[in-house]
C-alpha cells in the first residue's frame, strides 16, 4: 500500500534527491590522489563548534571527474589498509552527494549476476561488513558494493566510543534538516551502484543498526524498491519513534522478542514463547547519550533529545516525529522479501554500551518497522531471533550470510 511521503511534493526517486549541492540523478565523483588516504579526494569544510559541541561539515570534490571510470582506483580503509577480493583489490570510488563525502568498495569480474550493497551500523563511516561481504563472494558468484560515508560531524561527548561519526546523518549547513531528508544520500547510493556496479541479477541490501535504518529508509521513503529484489535487516531499524527514544512519549504495551508480533505488557506476557522471551516496550535506550548525539545534530544542534532532564510532560518534539518511520509516513509494501535479524540478551551484560543485545540497541523499535512491511506469499518477511548474541553479531557469526545466500537461492 503507498502512503504519503509528507516531507516531500514528489514521491519520485529523482524529485526527493533533488535537493542539495549535488543534483539527483548523479553522484559527483571525485580524483583520489592518494588511494591510501581516500580522504584526499575531498575540499571539507567545517563550521565552528557550538557550546555543545555540534557542527555541521560540508564535502566537494579536488578534482571532480566527467567520466566515474577514470576515477577508479584501488579501495582502502580509512586508515589506508587495502580491501582485497582474492589476492587482488577491491576496487574504489570517491563521490560527493548533498555537501557529503563518501566512498564505493566493489568486487569488479566477479563474474557473478546477483550484487549486495551493504551498509554499516552508525553514520555507516566504517567498512565493518567486511566479514559478511567476504563470505558471499567465497560462499558463492555474488558480487558485493559497500558504502562508506566521510566523516561529518564527530561526537567528541558520548563515552564507550572512539569519537563516534555520524557519516550520512551529518547536515552540511546551519539549518535543522531531518532524517528523511538525509536519507536521500543513501537512496542515491543505491540506486546509482544498482544502475552502474550491479550484476543483471537480483539486488540485494544488507544493513546492519543504523545501517539497517539507511537501507529500510531509502525504501520506505524515497521510491527504490523497483530496483531491490531482497533486503536483509540487523539490529534495526532503531528509529520508529524518536520522540519515545528521547522519554518524550510513554508507551504501556510492546511486543514480545521471540516473535516480534505477540502484543504484550510485560515479560510474563510473553513467556509462553520461550524461557528467554522478554517483553519490548519503547523507552529511553541504554545508549540514550549516543542517540541525544545524533538526533540533535541533525535537528539544528537542539537538546529536545534528553531523557535524564527532559520528560513524558514535555511532550512530544514535532521536528522528531518528521523524522521517526512511524510518523513521517511512506511505502509499506515492500516488493520483495525481508528478514530481519535480532539478537537479545547477551550472557555478558557487564558493559552498558557496545557489548550487549538488541534490547539495549532500540530493539522495542523493531517490531513496528517489521509490522508495518505488508508481506505476501510472493514477497515473504521473516523475524529471525537469536538469544544470548550481541548487536550485529550477524556481521561476523554467519547469519548474515547464511540468510542472503538462503534468500537469494544460492545455496
Amino acid at each position: 500500500m503507498k502512503r504519503p511521503i509528507l516531507l516531500t511534493a514528489c514521491g519520485a526517486l529523482a524529485c526527493a534527491l533533488s535537493a542539495g549541492t549535488t543534483s539527483a540523478q548523479e553522484l559527483q565523483f571525485c580524483q583520489v590522489p592518494d588511494p591510501t588516504f581516500p580522504e584526499s579526494a575531498f575540499d571539507i569544510w567545517h563550521s565552528e563548534k557550538s557550546e555543545t559541541g555540534d557542527y555541521w561539515v560540508s564535502y566537494s570534490c579536488k578534482t571532480p571527474c566527467d567520466d566515474w571510470k577514470q576515477c577508479i582506483v584501488p579501495s582502502h580503509t580509512k586508515r589506508g589498509r587495502p580491501l582485497m577480493y582474492r589476492d587482488r583489490p577491491k576496487r574504489g570510488l570517491a563521490f560527493v552527494v548533498d555537501g557529503l563525502g563518501g566512498h564505493f568498495s566493489y568486487t569488479d569480474g566477479h563474474g557473478g549476476e546477483e550484487t549486495a550493497f551493504i551498509h554499516t551500523g552508525m553514520g555507516g563511516t566504517a567498512f565493518w561488513g567486511a566479514s559478511t561481504s567476504r563470505g558471499l563472494e567465497d560462499r558463492s558468484d555474488m558480487g558485493t558494493v559497500t558504502v562508506r560515508w566521510e566523516n561529518g560531524f564527530v561526537d567528541h561527548s558520548v563515552r564507550g566510543f572512539s569519537r563516534p561519526a555520524w557519516g550520512w546523518y551529518s547536515r552540511t549547513s546551519p539549518e535543522p534538516a531531518s532524517v528523511p531528508e538525509l536519507n536521500k544520500r543513501v537512496a542515491a547510493a543505491i540506486a546509482w551502484a544498482h544502475d552502474n556496479l550491479a550484476g543483471p541479477g537480483k539486488f540485494a541490501t544488507v544493513g546492519c543498526s543504523m545501517g539497517a535504518q539507511a537501507t529500510y529508509s531509502a525504501v520506505y521513503w524515497h521510491d527504490i524498491d523497483d530496483i531491490v529484489d531482497y533486503q536483509l535487516f540487523m539490529g534495526g531499524p532503531p528509529l520508529w519513534d524518536i520522540n519515545a527514544s528521547c522519554g518524550r512519549r510513554v508507551y504501556e504495551t510492546g511486543y514480545c522478542d521471540a516473535d516480534g508480533t505477540s502484543a504484550c505488557g510485560s515479560d510474563a506476557d510473553c513467556a509462553h514463547l520461550g524461557e528467554y522471551a522478554n517483553c519490548l516496550i519503547m523507552e529511553p535506550l541504554p545508549v540514550s547519550p549516543l542517540l541525544e548525539s545524533v538526533v540533535n545534530h541533525v535537528h539544528g544542534g537542539v537538546e529536545e533529545c534528553r531523557p535524564e532532564t527532559i520528560s513524558a510532560s514535555a511532550g512530544p518534539y514535532a521536528p522528531f516525529d518528521e523524522s521517526g518511520l512511524g510518523f513521517a509516513e511512506g511505502d509499506t509494501d515492500f516488493d520483495h522479501p525481508v528478514d530481519f535479524i535480532v539478537d537479545f540478551h547477551r550472557s555478558d551484560t557487564s558493559s552498558a554500551i557496545g557489548g550487549n543485545g538488541d534490547e539495549n540497541w532500540g530493539g522495542a523499535q523493531f517490531p513496528p518497522a517489521y509490522l508495518a512491511v505488508e508481506s505476501s506469499a510472493g514477497h515473504p518477511k521473516q523475524w529471525l531471533v537469536s538469544y544470548n548474541s550481541s548487536h550485529c553479531a550477524g556481521w561476523n557469526n554467519g547469519n548474515a550470510v547464511n540468510t542472503v545466500l538462503s534468500a537469494l537461492g544460492l545455496e
